[in-house]
């Protein structure tokens, strides 16, 4: 329950330990705020670069796990939701002024984040067989990448 921050030297030091419960996912965001998913009890704690820790998102989530910031400073939060009980992964989004909704359900594991240059986002399914890549485009309609 601790994130190390690393000089380009390679030398280590605690960065946070504070507000952290199994953190599997990280993003910045445009300001430098480090943002880590608590895989363990379901929340995302805020970390400024002072090291400043803060509950996030707090409520909606599953096993949150991957992170990713769009354009406009919106959190995405992949919920793997699985050790729950729910094989519907889902992804949150979450605005700037921290209220969060369901963007995009039926994902398998959503352990991976990201969007391209045009604002689509890429979801990868790692659950089981499933081990796909979807596609979300900006209208919200989704497709099989790879």
């Amino acid at each position: 329950n601790t994130i190390m921050k690393f000089t380009p030297n390679g030398v280590g030091s605690v960065f946070a330990n504070t507000g952290l419960s199994w953190p599997a996912g990280l993003a910045f965001d445009g300001t430098g705020n480090l943002y880590a998913a608590n895989f363990a009890n379901n929340t995302v704690t805020k970390i400024t670069p002072n090291g400043v820790s803060s509950s996030y998102v707090s409520t909606g989530l599953s096993e949150p796990y991957a992170l990713t910031f769009d354009s406009a400073g919106n959190l995405y939060v992949g919920n793997d939701g699985v050790y729950n009980g729910d094989v519907n992964g889902t992804i949150t989004k979450v605005t700037p002024a921290g209220n969060g909704s369901v963007f995009a359900a039926g994902f398998s594991d959503p352990q991976g984040l990201a969007f391209d240059a045009q604002g689509n986002l890429y979801v990868a399914n790692t659950l089981y067989s499933v081990n796909s890549i979807m596609k979300i485009a900006l209208n919200g309609s989704s497709a099989l990448f790879a």
